[in-house]
């Protein structure tokens, strides 16, 4: 958001989780469905978007206020989303919930691209290290997948301690 502009990085962002609970919707296949929600899952970096828009845009006096009222009303979303997937797993197919967080995406996005202004973004001045910025994630995962497995296997098995081991590599 800062490089590009965060209205633009917002309605890219919302495009992708659009696209992802179409995609999840309109497939039974186990695969396809997880890679939709790994697609809306990438609507969820609107919130920090959101964060600097509210900084860039009101003055220091009015922020706390409104970022406050934005972090609750996201707090309350995500409640009140739970309740009502359960209400529409009830009464209809599953697939609903992806058309109904589709629809709210594509309001969303019809939304910031009315009200919210287009600012441009600063451009970095040092190369951005994309290997050192994307190492973590696997060594990460490696080592919550070293310490899951103990619990089934025990500590001495090989498995736990190769993907711990494996995993401590690149965060080093």
């Amino acid at each position: 958001g800062d490089m590009f502009g965060r209205r633009r990085m917002m309605l890219i962002l919302l495009g992708i989780g659009a696209v992802g609970s179409v995609i999840s919707a309109a497939t039974t296949h186990y695969g396809l469905v997880l890679a939709g929600r790994a697609l809306q899952g990438f609507a969820s970096a609107v919130i920090p978007l959101s964060i600097g828009i509210l900084r860039e845009s009101l003055p220091d006096k009015r922020l706390p206020v409104a970022v406050g009222l934005m972090t609750t009303a996201q707090g309350m979303g995500v409640a009140i989303g739970l309740v009502l997937g359960g209400v529409i797993i009830d009464h209809l197919n599953w697939h609903w919930l992806f058309v109904i967080g589709s629809v709210m995406l594509v309001i969303a996005y019809a939304v910031v691209r009315l009200i919210i202004p287009a600012r441009p973004g600063i451009p970095p001045v040092d190369k951005i290290d994309w290997i050192e910025g994307l190492l973590p994630a696997p060594g990460i995962g490696a080592v919550l997948l070293g310490l899951s497995l103990s619990k089934t296997y025990g500590w001495r098995d090989p498995r736990c301690y190769s993907f711990t081991a494996a995993g401590v590599v690149p965060l080093v």
